[in-house]
């Protein structure tokens, strides 16, 4: 018996270890969230209340000790004076006064630190006493574990704390506790006996093998990519509208993703003949989240000039609250101006006003609407040169399968301007979606290149041009990101040469640095009108070929043959562009069909579960009022032998159901008697006493069958309390 008790007081110190344990993996999810400052002193508290409350001290001893402890605490993290000194009841004295009167108007923002941090280590103490009573005292620990994989589901889903080792320490302590308090519920009820050696051997041996190997096959098989489409987006959409970004121009872009609510917002006029996009700034220092300047942009004086190019103006309005200058491709210079000084960073090709806000006058300047050529494009050397090597810079997060496709794309090409234009008409024709809402935002640990190109494949300007050069650079494509706007809208009120641009009009696109013509842009974003910023495609053989076709209309007609020929090659081109075009629409179609069919089983499913679990709630709350209706129902009296002998049957199939069960080794009498021990009740042995006389006699009626109904159900209730 001694050692009976000495087992299962060691039993359950290793119960209550595995539920701080459990306790310390609530508080981690806080921890990475920033939730409090003094993690580690309130972990320690946490301990120390929780080995006071096992000790089972008396009540007042155990309050004292853990007020003592709540007071050292915040003596020790928030009081810089001596203890008790006049400037320590000082302090104190404020806070009481600042945080009752808080309280007393219910203005809950004005609760000071101090206060706080009281509260908090009062709930942890409470906490640790709570644990204790449900998990030594009642042997409830599957309600614990349950609410504590809710809770870090919960958390890891739906903010940005990952729960990838601590699922592991998760799945160990929940194991582990569940077989514990199991077999210590069992012992008891059954009163078997339990010794140190043969548990060691029996069970914990067993269980950390199977655990260990567990763990190492699932890390050595191969990981399986979700099939169906994220829901968190679906779910976290209606409550994400005060998180979702305006769409316009920002200086921060460290942290991108997520969609953007579009703002019509006038910001500027232009006045120009040739319009193509308005450049603002680039960056070149890729995240794995964002963008980042490389360093702080070194500005130099930018001395106006005339000459005999094209000019255009930009008149600003109010709403424009940028001191950078928006200006067209291959600008060549300013004008002159009393109102406006320019400086100039050569290197990200960055204008801004000095002193002046650029909102206040019209800014004139000149460019030249130059356009390249294929061959011109091809005719520099392919070395990247030493200045510009950093634009090759990928962060060492990179997940290994995205330069795996960045040569699967460029397989086969070797010159930069043929491999720009594969990774540009690669997003395309490989599925990908433009859209601005419903977009997710990586992980703390994903890429935002990777999630893009091989998760969501939906976004919008920022994604396809962030994804273009990360890609290009994997290739050995020196490349950098570029913001600013689109052209903007051509008015309509007889201006001529007069476009409006607005908030909606800020994009984002790619510039390949090519060692004979500078930076090209190029515009991956599906959708977009890319004209502006295309280079021409007429080739030197193309001109040849013109002027041949030329001479040729000059001297001699073309056959009609030949004609035929080009004629029914162009109807066959379009056809198969029409066919191209109809077979893209109706896999549209049935994608989306898909989804959407994938999304009512979703619906189906959860509100299959959802309508499951309430109904398991609704019977083990009633539990007890249905099985007195079944009883009342099936065994309306026991003056019948049959119902009587059926009755009993079913209160011994009640007890085996809470794990009461009658060994072979057992009388009718000893297990009576044992189940009124269990219950401190007297009723079973009243009740087995009349089925064995009845079972053995020769009884016909059962005597006192009113009594034995009462005694019947007075046990069942007890049973099913």
């Amino acid at each position: 018996m001694r050692e009976k008790k000495m087992t299962r007081t060691w039993v359950d110190v290793c119960i209550y270890l595995i539920s701080f344990g459990l306790l310390w993996l609530w508080l981690e999810p806080l921890q990475a969230l920033d939730a409090f400052q003094y993690y580690m002193p309130l972990l320690l508290f946490t301990g120390f209340t929780f080995v006071v409350t096992f000790l089972q001290l008396p009540i007042l001893a155990s309050l004292f000790i853990k007020g003592l402890a709540v007071f050292f605490m915040v003596d020790r993290l928030y009081f810089t004076a001596p203890l008790f000194s006049r400037s320590w009841r000082g302090f104190l004295r404020e806070q009481v006064v600042i945080n009752y009167q808080a309280v007393i108007d219910r203005h809950w923002a004005e609760i000071t630190d101090v206060f706080q941090m009281v509260l908090l280590l009062v709930l942890m103490a409470i906490i640790s006493y709570l644990i204790y009573f449900w998990v030594i005292v009642m042997r409830r620990a599957f309600v614990y574990t349950v609410l504590t994989l809710i809770y870090l589901t919960v958390m890891d889903t739906f903010t940005v704390f990952q729960a990838n080792s601590t699922a592991y320490l998760l799945v160990f302590f929940v194991s582990l506790l569940l077989i514990l308090n199991g077999y210590l519920k069992l012992q008891r009820r059954l009163g078997l006996p339990l010794k140190s050696s043969s548990f060691l051997l029996r069970l914990l041996v067993p269980f950390s093998i199977v655990l260990i190997a567990s763990l190492f096959i699932s890390q050595s098989l191969p990981y399986l990519t979700p099939q169906w489409p994220d829901p968190v987006p679906f779910l976290t959409a209606p409550f994400e509208d005060g998180v979702e970004r305006t769409v316009g121009y920002g200086e921060d872009d460290t942290q991108l993703g997520g969609g953007f609510n579009h703002d019509d917002t006038l910001l500027f006029e232009a006045t120009i003949s040739d319009p193509n996009y308005w450049r603002i700034e680039s960056k070149d220092i890729y995240t794995g989240k964002g963008w980042e300047a490389q360093q702080p942009p070194d500005f130099m004086p930018m001395t106006p000039f005339d000459n005999n190019q094209a000019q255009f103006e930009l008149n600003y309005f109010e709403a424009a609250t940028f001191d950078k200058v928006v200006y067209p491709y291959y600008l060549t210079g300013v004008e002159e101006s009393d109102t406006h000084q320019y400086e100039i960073n050569i290197e990200q090709e960055v204008i801004r006003t000095v002193d002046t806000d650029p909102t206040e006058a019209v800014i004139q300047m000149n460019y030249d609407p130059f356009y390249f050529t294929e061959d011109h494009l091809r005719m520099g050397s392919r070395e990247v040169p030493t200045e510009w090597r950093h634009l090759l810079q990928l962060p060492s997060s990179l997940p290994e399968r995205v330069y795996q496709l960045a040569d699967e794309i460029t397989a086969g090409l070797s010159h930069p301007y043929d491999k720009a234009i594969a990774i540009e008409r690669y997003f395309r024709t490989s599925g990908f979606q433009y859209r601005t809402t419903d977009i997710p935002v990586p992980e703390l640990d994903e890429d935002y290149v990777d999630q893009f190109l091989f998760e969501s494949k939906v976004g919008y300007c920022d994604n396809f041009s962030t994804a273009m050069v990360v890609l290009l650079r994997a290739a050995g494509v020196p490349a950098r990101w570029t913001k600013g706007f689109t052209q903007g809208e051509r008015v309509t009120d007889g201006r001529e040469d007069v476009y409006q641009v607005r908030s909606d009009n800020a994009h984002s696109w790619v510039e390949v640095y090519f060692n004979n013509a500078g930076f090209v842009p190029f515009e991956p974003t599906i959708g977009f009108d890319a004209s502006p910023l295309v280079t021409e495609t007429t080739t030197e053989a193309d001109d040849t070929d013109t002027d041949s076709a030329t001479d040729d209309e000059t001297t001699d007609e073309p056959s009609t043959d030949e004609s035929e020929e080009t004629s029914e090659t162009e109807e066959n081109n379009q056809q198969v562009e029409e066919s191209e075009e109809i077979t893209t629409e109706e896999e549209t179609a049935a994608s989306q069909e898909r989804d959407e069919t994938r999304w009512r089983v979703i619906w189906l499913l959860s509100i299959v579960l959802l309508l499951t679990g309430l109904l398991l709630i609704v019977v083990y709350k009633q539990r007890l009022t249905l099985v007195l209706w079944y009883i009342n129902k099936r065994y309306p009296t026991f003056n019948h032998v049959k119902q009587f002998e059926h009755a009993y049957q079913f209160l011994l199939f009640i007890l085996a159901f809470k794990s009461i069960i009658k060994q072979r080794t057992e009388t009718l009498l000893t297990f009576s008697a044992r189940v009124d021990d269990y219950f401190k009740t007297a009723e079973m042995r009243r009740l087995t006493a009349a089925y064995t006389q009845v079972l053995y006699g020769e009884e016909k009626e059962i005597v006192a069958a009113n009594h034995l109904k009462e005694d019947y159900l007075q046990l069942i209730k007890r049973i099913l309390a």
